[in-house]
């Protein structure tokens, strides 16, 4: 792996991502802390590495929530799915569930039959 990347990976803290993918489902520091079980002040701690990190406030307060800036809506479309993967590779595929399949299945069957 090249040394600038890994140099890379080095400052990333997968637990500040999580914070970020709840913050954003939830659109509530509250919620995420009791979602994560964790304290407010930790999650506004995380929230403050995470803007320190992309450079960008990722979340406004308004009446409906912490809603997300467009970076944080960019992020959450390339972080979701490689979050997901992670965790697949790192604690196996779980449940087969036929609905979110992404598999092409093909099934062969023969002509013939027994009606008798």
């Amino acid at each position: 792996m090249n040394k600038i990347i890994e140099n890379d990976f080095s400052r990333i803290d997968l637990n500040l991502l999580t914070v970020l993918m709840v913050l954003y489902r939830e659109g509530s520091v509250t919620r995420t802390a009791e979602v994560l079980h964790l304290g407010q002040p930790a999650i506004s701690g995380a929230l403050k590495r995470l803007r320190e990190m992309f450079d960008d406030p990722l979340f406004v307060r308004s009446a409906r929530g912490m809603l997300p800036t467009p970076r944080a809506q960019a992020l959450m479309t390339d972080l979701q799915p490689l979050m997901e993967n992670l965790h697949s590779a790192m604690f196996g595929a779980g449940e087969f569930v036929p609905a979110r399949a992404q598999q092409l299945f093909r099934i062969g069957l023969s002509d013939w039959s027994d009606t008798g």
